[in-house]
This record gives structure tokens, sequence and C-alpha cells, in this order.
């Protein structure tokens, strides 16, 4: 007896001390959720990320019919009129666009006009892709290019944008089936005309995102053949009204500007206030850097001129100003200056 009651006593013992040192399921559960807690405390919520603008409620639609395309644009800006010149015409040759806001849209129908766009375009689309150290002119001003991104589903859209010495300047190249469209946001079609600017930084990208090619062939209305009737023959007027005497239209002056990287000859004009200007820039085949030059001002740029060859441009003088030489691929600026002197 005194045997079985030593066991008993033993078995009491280890039963009492397991349900002091165990906790039970629902103590366990409460800690756990407990620390939990803590560690969420601790933890900082991550910063919110800020997303575009991408909205373009209440934007209207501008479907171009001539060239079957169409894109759409903020309430505030004008479309539809056309540019009398772009970036890649002259005064004497002009290559005319359509209007859209501060952009000038351009059908690249022939390849000649083509290569011209391809080429503007990629001197700076390849200053953005190569950015050179160094590229400040000497007033300080420094060029700087970037490129865009634009998610546009329906078309190819490449897009760079640069500051500098000239101003802010926009370009974009869209690859088309039958053609391609140029799209030049820094002349305003050398109209001077105001059809809007945009106000939010995302006006520009939200449009490129928005254009699309209609499935429509540009210029391919199709007609059926029919027998026409006959015009009858105007009956002469025996009072014909004078013709009306033309306008009188501002004088043109022209300049032909020899230049490597060293100088240029001439390096100062002078004309008269309100003249239409053309300056033919002949870069020499020597002494110059393979990517040539461009000829970039307050008024207007030559964009590239390789080594060799020429290009003109035209404005019309309304102020004096002076164009910087730069190298288009790493956008140094020369160390001399061509003068323009308005009188």
């Amino acid at each position: 007896m005194i045997g079985v009651a030593v066991v008993a006593i033993v078995l009491g013992s280890l039963v009492i001390h397991k349900r002091i040192n165990t906790p039970s399921a629902e103590s366990q559960q409460a800690a756990d959720a407990a620390n939990q807690d803590q560690q969420a405390a601790a933890t900082p919520d991550p910063a919110p990320v800020a997303s575009p603008d991408t909205s373009t409620v209440g934007w209207q639609v501008y479907n171009n019919t001539k060239y079957n395309f169409s894109l759409m644009y903020p309430p505030n800006l004008q479309s539809g009129t056309v540019s009398s010149n772009s970036a890649l015409g002259t005064y004497s040759a002009p290559i005319k666009g359509f209007h859209v806001g501060p952009l000038v849209l351009v059908a690249l129908k022939t390849a000649d006009l083509k290569k011209s766009a391809s080429d503007y375009f990629n001197s700076s689309y390849q200053a953005a892709l190569h950015p050179q150290a160094g590229g400040a002119s000497d007033t300080g001003a420094a060029t700087a290019c970037k490129i865009d991104t634009i998610n546009n589903p329906n078309a190819q859209v490449k897009s760079v944008s640069c500051t500098g010495e000239g101003g802010a300047e926009r370009y974009a190249y869209i690859t088309g089936t039958s053609y391609d469209i140029f799209v030049d946001g820094y002349t305003k079609g050398y109209d001077q005309a105001d059809f809007g600017s945009f106000a939010k930084d995302t006006d520009y990208s939200n449009i490129l995102a928005s254009f699309k090619f209609s499935l429509a062939a540009a210029d391919t209305t199709q007609t059926t053949a029919t027998n026409p009737t006959p015009t009858p023959s105007p009956t002469p007027n025996p009072n014909p009204t004078p013709s009306p005497t033309p306008a009188v239209t501002s004088p043109i002056q022209s300049f032909t500007i020899a230049a490597d990287d060293s100088g240029a000859t001439p390096s100062q004009i002078s004309v008269p206030a309100g003249t239409i200007v053309e300056i033919t820039f002949n870069v020499a085949s020597t002494n110059v850097y393979y990517g040539g030059l461009d000829f970039r001002s307050s008024v207007v740029n030559s964009g590239t001129v390789h080594s060799g060859e020429s290009k003109t441009i035209s404005f019309t003088a309304t102020k004096s100003f002076a164009f910087t030489p730069y190298w288009p691929a790493s956008q140094v600026a020369k160390n001399y200056t061509i003068n323009v002197t308005v009188q």
C-alpha cells in the first residue's frame, strides 16, 4: 500500500508540472497574433507611386481625310489648318503640313521627302541615344536630348525632345505601310500663328499615343466610269473684269556660307527688316567631323548638313541673331558663330 501511494504521488506531480508549463492552444494563438501585430506596426507602408496623367476625357478627334489618319487632341488646341512650311522646307521650296496645336504633321509621300525627314529626325534621335559630355555652347546653354516613351498600340511612333540654345524642340517619326508621318514640334510651320499650347506636359505624348492610320489607302478613291455630259463652251464676256494687281511681296536675298569645324565665310551678313532671307550652308568635305554640322539659332535651325553636302533654309528677317554650329551626334558647339544683323 505504501508503494502504491508513492507511485500515485509521483504521477500526480508530473501531471501538475505539465499543466503549469504547457500553454493552452488558445493562449498560443493569442500570443502569435500579438506578435504579428507588432511586426506589422514596425513595417512602414510603401510610398504611393504617382501614375502618369493619361486622361483624354473631353478631347476632340481630328480626322485627316486627305491622307487618312486621325488623332485626339485637347479642346484648347486648334487643328486642321495647313501650314505654310515646316522644318523640312525652305521659303522657295516649302514643305507644308497640317497644324495640330503647336505641332505640324507632314505626310511623307515621296522617297526624297522621306529621306529628308528621316535624316532630320535621326540627327536628334542619335544625340539622345548617345549623349556626350561637354554639350554646352559658348554662352553656357547646354543642349540635351531624350527619347520619349510613346505607348501607341496602333502605330510605330518614335519621338525625341531636346532643350538648348534654340529653345525646346520636339520631333516624332510615325512609320506607316504606304507612307510615313513626320511631326515637327518646333517651328510651328514658320507661320508664327497661335493654334494653342500644351496645357500639360503629357498632352504631347497623349496626342502621339492616339495617332492611327485609317484602313483606306490615302488618295485612292475609286470612281465609276460613265459617259460624261459634254460641258458647253463658255460664252465670251464682252466686258472682262481686269485682273487684280498682284500683291507686293517681300524682297528675297540669298547668301551662301562655306563652313567647316574651324570657321565660316562669310561670318556675318546684314539684311533690311522684312526681307525674306535664304541661306545655303555648304559644309566642307575636309576639316569636318564625319557627322557634319547643325547650324542652330533662336530663329531657325538647319538640321544636320553632312560633310561635303549643302542645305538651304529660309526665314523672314525681324530681329538680329546668331547661328552656332554644332556637331549633331555629340551636341558639342563649335567656337565660332555666324551673325545675322537685321537693320
